[in-house]
């Protein structure tokens, strides 16, 4: 019988995310082969369609506040190993480090940063760590360091690795197609938890498309390098 796991939140009961027994990924063709040539293939395809739109963000960026175009962290990736995650600047200047979680309320966040983060484009740069194997396409969502604490503090195991140190973080995942319910910090990280002991073709299947359905991340994106493209044809 054909087994399902029911969503952590109590306002999502009447929704379900195809589940497997909890296991770490095992090596197999898909894992191993087709999802890391899936990554780099469309990571490099997505970061020559979105050229215009990375120009029209950065004078965006430098325009509206001082500072780096740029924001870059300490993550925890695959086996543990540390890299810099790359983001489109969305806060003031020296001002991420004062508090882990953010809300939309935040005043550290800039104008503009407020519609990079709502459209989601301010993801767009960690294509970059998709290219160089940081990341996948469809993954969890890599823990800083200051977030690892967080979470071992709420009383989840934690190896010399970190978390979910079996699987490269993604640039979307369960997490990022839940996040419009207003999902608790620890409820996020167990979305994230539940797919990395998950991981299969289906599970980022069904994941891609309802990122699709969505909308909110690839429409976003095809509409915003539409109107760039249009303006440098059609310049006013």
């Amino acid at each position: 019988m054909r087994e399902y796991y029911p969503s952590v939140a109590a306002d999502m009961a009447d929704e379900f995310v195809p589940a497997l027994p909890a296991r770490q990924t095992k090596s197999s063709f898909y894992n191993d082969i087709a999802k890391p040539l899936f990554d780099g293939m469309s990571a490099a395809v997505a970061l020559m369609l979105c050229g215009p739109l990375f120009l029209l963000v950065a004078v965006l960026v430098k325009a509206d506040t001082s500072g780096p175009v740029f924001f870059r962290q300490q993550r925890r990736g695959l086996h543990g190993r540390r890299f810099l995650i790359w983001k489109f600047r969305t806060m003031h200047q020296g001002r991420h480090e004062e508090a882990a979680v953010t809300k939309n309320t935040d005043l550290r966040i800039t104008k503009v940063g407020k519609f990079l983060r709502d459209s989601k484009i301010d993801e767009l740069p960690q294509l970059f760590n998709i290219i160089v194997g940081d990341m996948s396409v469809i993954g969890p969502r890599p823990l800083s360091e200051q977030e690892s604490l967080q979470i071992e503090g709420l009383g989840y195991p934690c190896n010399e690795d970190g978390f979910m140190h079996h699987v490269r973080p993604g640039l979307i995942g369960l997490e990022q197609i839940k996040r419009q319910r207003h999902l608790s910090y620890t409820e996020r990280f167990e979305l994230n938890r539940i797919y990395s002991e998950q991981v299969n073709a289906g599970l980022d299947l069904y994941i891609f498309v309802v990122s699709l359905v969505q909308c909110r991340f690839v429409c976003s994106i095809a509409a915003m390098s539409a109107i760039v493209e249009w303006l440098l044809v059609n310049p006013l």
